[in-house]
């Protein structure tokens, strides 16, 4: 067999990942179509430039869907169909992170707050009216984050990245651009827990001065211990921002990657297979004889 590439982690951790993710939702979705006795008719785009996307199309709906169940009478049911299913319910906390920390106007936040209140693990959620959310869940802690917006108003090239660009999925962006920015921050990638099972790559940023992560993904900057409860992070790179340089170097003489991916996501792949311990080794390469 031949030896593991970058291209077989990408394999398994992000693209075998996000299909066996995806059946499980569709899974869900089929068994509460089966208990309220109604088809769900979705859109769905035909679109070449969604071919991504397509990975993660069952677990979108079944976001869509999650809600309305919450607030209905078949709720009992459907919590056993999660439990049933393992869903990893602290993305009910993410996920509503992302909402909040995207308002147009934080202020304005009574709706989307009673909105995720539904949630059987969003116990309370409140704004200190200026630049911080809390999120309290009884059965998994309590969360503070920054709007990012804020932590940044006194680097205007920064806060003009965050108003100009598409911020969602595009974790290695966001993470390189702020390496160029601050050399004496850390770029970190992880291996995250998914809704239901396995992981997925995610990359963000570390500031060591006040021990704060910066997710421009979800535009918020939260306590890395705060952060780390939350969203699981298993670290397969760590590099600080002032040695990138050097170190991508390297990554190109001794991998092969395409061209179009991104230089921090290069560079975790290249850290990840060469710090790989012997059972990840061989879990890679039984998926890899399975293929």
């Amino acid at each position: 067999m031949r030896r593991i590439t970058t291209e077989d982690l990408v394999a398994f951790y992000h693209i075998q990942s996000c299909i066996d993710n995806n059946a499980v939702a569709a899974a869900i979705i089929k068994e509460v179509e089966d208990l309220v006795n109604c088809k769900f008719n979705f859109i769905h785009s035909n679109s070449p430039q969604q071919q991504e996307l397509k990975l993660t199309q069952q677990i979108s709906e079944f976001l869509g869907l999650k809600n309305s169940l919450y607030t209905s009478s078949d709720v009992d049911e459907f919590l056993l169909l999660l439990k049933k299913y393992h869903y990893n319910m602290k993305h009910e906390i993410i996920d509503a992170i992302r909402v909040l920390s995207n308002l147009k106007c934080p202020n304005h936040n009574k709706e989307t707050i009673l909105e995720l209140l539904v949630s059987p693990v969003i116990d309370d959620i409140y704004f200190n009216g200026i630049d911080k959310f809390t999120i309290v869940s009884e059965m998994y802690g309590t969360f503070s984050f920054f709007l990012a917006t804020s932590y940044f108003k006194d680097h205007s090239d920064v806060l003009q990245y965050i108003s100009k660009e598409s911020l969602k999925n595009y974790c290695h962006v966001h993470t390189e651009k702020l390496s160029e920015i601050f050399p004496m921050y850390k770029s970190i990638t992880s291996l995250c827990s998914h809704y239901f099972l396995d992981y997925y790559y995610h990359s963000y940023t570390f500031n060591p001065d006040d021990l704060k992560v910066i997710d421009l993904c979800s535009r918020l900057v939260m306590d890395i211990k705060e952060y780390n409860c939350l969203f699981e992070p298993r670290e397969v790179s760590v590099v600080p921002n002032d040695s990138i340089e050097n170190l991508y170097a390297k990554v190109l003489k001794k991998t092969k990657q395409p061209i179009k991916r991104h230089l921090i996501f290069k560079i975790a792949l290249y850290n990840q297979l060469k710090n790989m311990d012997r059972k990840e080794k061989k879990n890679i390469k039984a998926y890899k004889k399975s293929q």
